[in-house]
């Protein structure tokens, strides 16, 4: 498994020869197999250079890593729904995969792995995506006319035209613009309802047995008590209303299948959607007092 760096229009990305060659029917799988390594003509030992949109090719090498293709679309939004930057240098991408979605026990109730943190303090959950470093000096603050993608801060907006030309270069197989644009939305859904897993937690973290989150039909900002700025749940301001009015009974039951016997209940009007959930029964006093002073102290 040779490491490799790919430099993309000034952008580098590490990986593995193996994860190239992996998908042997794309350009990089063909151009990386060893029966053309005579061909290849790397700088400093194992860097190649490829005169391609470096920003779109964050999306080919998702790819070559998890042999899905990734997209997710941006909405015109005001500043504070979009994070800022956690570094201003050109991102050297790993190859490890983003974290996976799985869950696991906490204190007698099963909880999204990602989300468990909000049970043992209140503290922001961690970005799904951090394989980002800084090992190049080149600049990728993002320009006034590149938005920053909200579910991977260091990657400006691609549109679906420029990945698609991307996608034609490197020979992804990819069926349509709507065939990438499905899949998209399908992500999106998983994000809605990972985003609603973290909010329960944070709420029993904060002490809370009830949480409602009322969502606007004309994209106005959400309320819900505490859901801050930077949360998950912000970005689905524009478009949470929507999601809610088509798959209300699908996040129902899955989130059921994850928090047992908690409760729903939805209010709407012309304008707004407003869920209502009850976790009483995550919301246990004996084990909390478990992990305070005061019921060390009294036992």
């Amino acid at each position: 498994m040779n490491k490799i760096i790919l430099n993309v229009g000034g952008i580098k990305y590490e990986t593995y020869r193996s994860t190239l060659t992996a998908h042997s029917e794309t350009l990089l799988g063909t151009m990386f197999h060893p029966r053309n390594q005579a061909m290849l003509h790397p700088t400093n030992g194992n860097e190649y250079f490829i005169d391609r949109n470096g920003y779109a090719f964050h999306f080919v090498m998702e790819y070559y890593r998890t042999g899905t293709v990734v997209w997710r679309p941006e909405f015109e939004s005001s500043s504070d729904h979009i994070p800022s930057p956690q570094s201003s240098s050109t991102p050297c991408i790993t190859s490890s995969s983003p974290p996976t979605s799985s869950h696991t026990e906490i204190n007698n109730a099963t909880v999204p792995t990602r989300a468990a943190a909000a049970l043992v303090a209140s503290t922001s959950i961690p970005p799904y995506y951090t394989g980002f470093s800084n090992s190049s000096s080149s600049n990728l603050k993002p320009t006034n006319t590149k938005k920053q993608n909200c579910k991977y801060p260091h990657v400006p907006y691609i549109s679906l035209p420029e990945l698609e030309k991307e996608f034609e270069y490197f020979q992804i197989p990819f069926t349509s613009r709507a065939s990438i644009a499905h899949k998209a939305a399908g992500e999106l859904l998983d994000s809605f309802a990972s985003a609603i897993e973290e909010l329960l937690c944070a709420s029993i973290a904060k002490l809370m047995d009830r949480i409602s989150i009322t969502f606007y039909r004309d994209g106005s900002p959400l309320e819900c008590i505490i859901s801050s700025q930077g949360s998950k749940l912000r970005e689905f301001s524009i478009n949470g209303y929507c999601i809610i009015n088509h798959f209300y009974e699908d996040i129902k039951k899955y989130l059921e299948t994850i928090f047992p016997n908690v409760k729903f209940k939805l209010e709407f009007g012309n304008n707004y959607k407003s869920l209502t959930i009850s976790m009483s029964h995550l919301f246990t006093r004996n084990t909390i007092k478990i992990h305070s002073k005061i019921g060390k102290l009294l036992d």
